[in-house]
């Protein structure tokens, strides 16, 4: 974890140099100058997802090695409801239909990394609606055989059944998919990070044409 915050550490440097430069050069352009203004933009652009790539290499690296890792007893509904919170605008900026199930029969506490659950559900439904656009998405936490789930549920375009078992691998993309989507490739790798660090794991279940269910399993212990 070490080398790879230094290596982050040493290229985040010359990208916040190249962001201020671009910052500056975008003062000094004509705003009138519609083509200057949009390689501006494009190189603006670039820098912002080299750097959110970084972000996201670096906290995986985090997770897997558990530097920073840090169980509690979580209130899970407490907390699902500050997560719900925190992705609404997302969810109204993008006209998305949304809605949050809480069932019964989830414990009060649950031992868990809120911050890192919060991360990987965050992702999870951000990246529901990128792909359910003027849709539906529902977030269900549930429990069944001592083990705690978190499902988020669309009805967007599902996933290809021979993509299904890479979704989660790093960098991994979906072809068929909205090619307007931007990421880093890595924001369903940090979930699966998140889900096996804490002993769990995550599953998709899709169909094309009917929609997606991304789901996480933590032991209740």
């Amino acid at each position: 974890v070490q080398f790879i915050q230094a290596a982050a550490h040493d290229m985040k440097n010359p990208l916040s140099v190249t962001q201020k430069s671009i910052s500056m050069l975008e003062e000094m352009t004509d705003s009138d100058d519609a083509l200057m203004a949009e390689i501006i933009d494009i190189a603006s652009s670039g820098v912002g997802r080299v750097q959110r790539l970084i972000d996201d290499l670096l906290n995986i690296e985090k997770i897997e090695s558990g530097y920073q890792f840090k169980l509690d007893d979580i209130d899970v509904r407490e907390m699902a409801y500050e997560i719900s919170a925190q992705a609404q605008p997302l969810m109204e900026q993008r006209n998305v239909e949304y809605d949050m199930i809480v069932s019964e029969n989830v414990p009060m506490t649950v031992r868990l990394d809120r911050e890192w659950i919060q991360r990987a559900l965050h992702n999870y439904l951000e990246n529901a609606s990128k792909y359910a656009p003027n849709g539906q998405v529902e977030f269900t936490v549930s429990t069944a055989n001592s083990n705690l789930h978190f499902d988020i549920k669309d009805n967007g375009p599902g996933i290809p059944l021979q993509a299904q078992a890479r979704i989660f691998d790093r960098f991994y993309r979906v072809d068929s998919q909205r090619k307007d989507v931007s990421g880093s490739g890595l924001g369903l790798a940090i979930v699966k990070s998140v889900a096996e660090t804490h002993g769990g794991m995550v599953y998709v279940r899709s169909k094309e044409g009917e929609g997606s269910t991304f789901g996480m399993r933590i032991p209740i212990s």
